[in-house]
């Protein structure tokens, strides 16, 4: 059902609410609720009331539930007690919701036949399911209305350092087929089948890649939310991988210790090395450094004396001169 049909249906419900605010919290309330064609069905047949509106193509299970549950030994439906039954099984009703959700915007003709051939339901026990359990494949464009259902508590639960443990794991699992779209990944979560781990191992490649941008996602998403000054596992993980990617090559990470230079020690064993003087370099230094003599180096650093007669009266001695 349409967003239009659905409010159509909602008021042309009789409310006993006696006040305006009690009325428009039961509008409210029906606009927002996924199971609304088994609520609406279930409303006129108990009020035994005819149904106000003709409801064709797939709709049509509204009226199917409705005839069912206003006279079920005449007007009895395999497909809609199904349905009913798949509903009232928690873990067989969040996996067939995270199925189809993960069609959202695609040929629900299409997407409903996937489901069943997948999970071995029949296609009308699905479809039946959908319009009177969780009626979203006709509203994919409603994004205020998908959000309530997948995060009724806004995205920011998932800021919590305690969300996985805390959040059921039909939750979990709703919003994985809503946030990937991936039906194989949530056969494969959901424990219904585990033909696919192959695939799973293969696209290991560009996860990396894919969590740095979930994990930045995160953080800009605290950043908007002005949160940068809360303690959050999420932000201390944005943090690294920022320093990560601003470290250059081959450059040492200084948070790892490093062991101290000791300067001093290399210095003592480079004088270790060296010869000691003896006492014929010593004769052969005081021969070439007479008193009084001048000594010019070249560009290589050759060292030579400098004579006062091979140089004219007047003559600056050259350029690097020592005296």
């Amino acid at each position: 059902m349409n967003a239009e049909l659905v409010e159509q249906l909602c008021r042309l419900e009789r409310r006993s609410a006696d006040s305006l605010s009690k009325q428009a919290t039961a509008f409210v309330q029906l606009h927002t609720d996924a199971a609304f064609g088994w609520h609406i069905a279930s409303i006129f047949a108990r009020g035994r009331e005819p149904f106000p509106v003709t409801v064709t193509g797939r709709n049509r299970w509204v009226f199917t539930a409705y005839l069912a549950l206003l006279n079920p030994g005449a007007h009895v439906s395999r497909e809609v007690e199904d349905a009913l039954q798949i509903f009232q099984d928690p873990g067989a009703s969040a996996k067939l919701k995270a199925l189809l959700i993960t069609g959202l915007g695609q040929p629900i003709d299409d997407h409903l036949s996937l489901v069943a051939e997948r999970t071995g339901y029949p296609k009308r026990t699905v479809e039946a399911f959908e319009i009177l359990f969780f009626n979203i494949l006709d509203r994919h464009h409603d994004g205020l209305y998908l959000s309530d259902i997948v995060y009724p508590e806004t995205r920011a639960v998932e800021l919590a350092d305690a969300c996985f443990e805390t959040t059921p794991v039909e939750d979990l699992l709703l919003r994985v087929a809503y946030n990937r779209r991936d039906i194989e990944l949530v056969l494969h979560l959901a424990g219904m089948t585990d033909a696919d781990r192959r695939k799973e191992l293969r696209s290991l490649r560009d996860s990396e890649q894919e969590l740095t941008s979930q994990i930045m996602g995160n953080a800009l998403l605290m950043a908007k939310m002005s949160m940068l000054n809360q303690p959050s596992a999420g932000m201390a993980k944005a943090t690294a991988l920022l320093a990560a990617s601003h470290k250059q090559p081959n450059k040492t990470d200084d948070s790892e210790p490093q062991e101290p230079h000791d300067i001093a020690g290399e210095l003592n064993a480079y004088l270790a090395s060296v010869p000691p003087i003896t006492e014929a370099d010593r004769r052969d230094q005081r021969a070439v450094a007479r008193p009084g003599k001048s000594y010019w180096h070249d560009e290589d650093g050759n060292v030579m004396p400098l004579d006062s007669d091979e140089s004219s009266p007047g003559t600056k001695p050259p350029a690097g001169t020592h005296s």
